[in-house]
């Protein structure tokens, strides 16, 4: 409990001072390696519409919001109608990219990681890809025995320009 109550904090600290960075202690895992894995495989899956794949990166509790947008599940299933859903609503040009800004670790087995993801129209012509919207914020990732999993996204999102 108490570090979703840092998390709130920190979150509502992010969206405040917008891309100003807080930096915490030195990680305490041995390797941040694993959290950018599961970012590029959240992008992959996104990307090639698998939903399986993609549900199966998160948590059975996961607690997902992406707050202006009104978007919400707070289960691995969940996940799966959401995201499947809007899967089939995008073009197969539109794609999912995540910059992540900083992971600080909470727990050895827990940590938040910081940054923002692009969904945008990418034709693949060379083309400058137009923004459709960017999702601001955090999410936390837990190590399982299963490897790293999604455990809670919080989002900002803006429209595209």
């Amino acid at each position: 409990m108490k570090n979703l109550i840092l998390i709130w904090i920190m979150s509502i600290a992010m969206h405040s001072i917008g891309q100003t960075t807080i930096k915490f202690a030195e990680p305490v895992h041995a390797s941040d390696s694993l959290i950018i894995d599961i970012v590029r495989q959240i992008d992959s899956a996104w990307n090639s519409r698998n939903i399986d794949w993609f549900a199966g990166l998160f948590t059975e509790d996961c607690d997902i919001n992406y707050i202006t947008k009104g978007w919400s599940t707070r289960t691995r299933e969940g996940v799966r109608e959401m995201y499947g859903e809007g899967f089939k609503n995008r073009s197969s040009d539109t794609r999912h990219y995540t910059h992540p800004k900083e992971i600080i670790w909470l727990e050895k087995d827990l940590c938040l990681g910081t940054g923002y993801t692009d969904i945008v129209s990418d034709p693949g012509d060379g083309s400058e890809p137009e923004l459709l919207m960017r999702h601001n914020g955090f999410m936390l990732c837990r190590i399982t025995d299963e490897g790293p999993k999604v455990q809670m996204i919080r989002a900002w999102t803006e429209e595209g320009k």
